[in-house]
């Protein structure tokens, strides 16, 4: 019965260790994706520049999307680290 335990708590740490590194690779893309996107607007803010308070707003929006992706990872890579045993 002990040995059956062990084995089920393994298999549930396991799923757990696989299920977080696929939410922190998954987050990792967005980060680097909001990354891409925010460099592109800044390429093409230098070769248009609008004065318009759209185009900062919309600028705005997407650095902090890109924000929020790159806090999503750290969070994802944190609790990677805490079930693999790493402080």
């Amino acid at each position: 019965m002990a040995e059956l335990g062990v084995t089920l708590t393994k298999a549930k740490v396991s799923a757990g260790v696989k299920t977080s590194y696929l939410e922190m690779e998954r987050s990792r893309a967005l980060s680097e994706l909001s990354r891409r996107m925010v460099g592109a607007s800044q390429v093409v803010n230098a070769s248009y520049q609008e004065n318009g308070s759209e185009a900062k707003e919309a600028r705005a929006n997407m650095e902090a999307e890109m924000f929020r992706a790159e806090r999503a990872y750290r969070e994802a890579y944190g609790r990677l680290k805490e079930l693999m045993g790493e402080h």
